[in-house]
């Protein structure tokens, strides 16, 4: 005869627990890594190799402009798209509860696309580059140079953020090391940055120096999402 004290199992409630992420985000967050290492190395390379250019004075937008600036316009474009598409795989990968898991994909999103937003619109010549440009900064800007300012401003405030939004995901999971190189990261970007807009000799190698270890940091976290999601069995 049945026990009338005996509940039935309660109905299984809603997980909070990593969700088993699926080959496309493997993929997005892949790409994430490929887009931190792809971005400063096209970059340097040919800042350091194109005729005219001052790796020191000239900031990396400036590669845009000339016969091979769509190098440069295509590696903005690319890494930017790569970043977006990280965004989209951090949100499928991280569980439902993570610190991270609303404000890392939405800071994210914002930085790939202001890479993007700054690689379509060019920046306007200024400090003699291209070769024939007068040496000064430009008094006005463009449309486009508008633009790109535009871009190169949410990116380089949104990299900070995401890098904050993690040290705090670190924190949480007991991970005090790595919620420390993201605190660092964050602070060696801003005075990179400051040092950039307040001392022109050497404002190209400082903003290079940024946008470097913005991209290198950000494929280091799409990397860390990534190792964790390879470890996470799939499901039916």
């Amino acid at each position: 005869m049945p026990n009338p004290t005996r509940h039935p199992p309660a109905a299984p409630g809603p997980s909070t627990s990593r969700p088993v992420p699926h080959p496309p985000s493997r993929v997005l967050l892949g790409g994430g890594v490929v887009a931190g290492v792809l971005f400063p190395i096209v970059a340097l390379l040919q800042a350091l190799f194109r005729a005219g250019f001052d790796v020191v004075r000239y900031p990396l937008s400036l590669l845009s402009l000339g016969d091979l600036g769509w190098i440069q316009v295509g590696d903005f474009v690319v890494s930017g798209l790569l970043f977006t598409a990280l965004a989209v795989g951090m949100r499928g990968t991280l569980a439902v509860g993570d610190p991270a898991r609303t404000w890392g994909p939405v800071l994210t999103a914002v930085f790939g696309l202001g890479m993007v937003t700054a690689g379509i619109c060019r920046t306007d010549p200024a400090l003699g580059y291209p070769p024939g440009t007068p040496a000064l900064t430009p008094t006005a800007l463009s449309a486009a140079g508008w633009g790109h300012t535009a871009g190169f401003t949410l990116a380089f405030l949104a990299l900070p953020a995401v890098c904050l939004v993690f040290a705090r995901r670190f924190r949480v999971r007991s991970r005090p090391a790595a919620a420390r190189a993201c605190i660092l990261t964050t602070v060696v970007i801003v005075l990179l940055v400051a040092v950039g807009m307040s001392v022109p000799p050497v404002a190209g190698l400082a903003f290079a120096a940024a946008g470097a270890l913005a991209c290198w940091w950000m494929a280091v976290i799409a990397a860390d999402l990534l190792a964790a999601a390879r470890t996470t069995p799939r499901g039916d």
